[in-house]
């Protein structure tokens, strides 16, 4: 089960008119939009792309000021991002 996956189905289950995504990081609490704060510097975190309104993840660089998605720069204008739910913890 991993991280995007997971948002999707947060994102489904969230009522919305279908020609609205870009209303998406304002219905689902814990969006922290990028104009309030930046993540930690290198953090792996989950990143709204208002361009083409979908979840990625990433991490965000304090020295270039830039998101990279594994490595690569994001072009895409990132408006919100949140952190990570927990990994999952294994039954015993």
């Amino acid at each position: 089960h991993n991280l995007i996956a997971e948002t999707e189905s947060m994102l489904a289950a969230a009522a919305q008119p279908q020609n609205a995504p870009q209303n998406i990081p304002e219905i689902i609490p814990g969006w922290i939009p990028v104009s309030e704060q930046m993540p930690e510097d290198r953090t792996q975190v989950i990143l709204w792309d208002a361009e083409i309104g979908e979840v990625t993840s990433g991490h965000y660089s304090h020295k270039t000021q830039t998101f990279y998605h594994y490595g690569d720069a994001i072009e895409n204008e990132i408006t919100h991002w949140m952190p990570p739910p927990c990994a999952p913890q294994e039954v015993k």
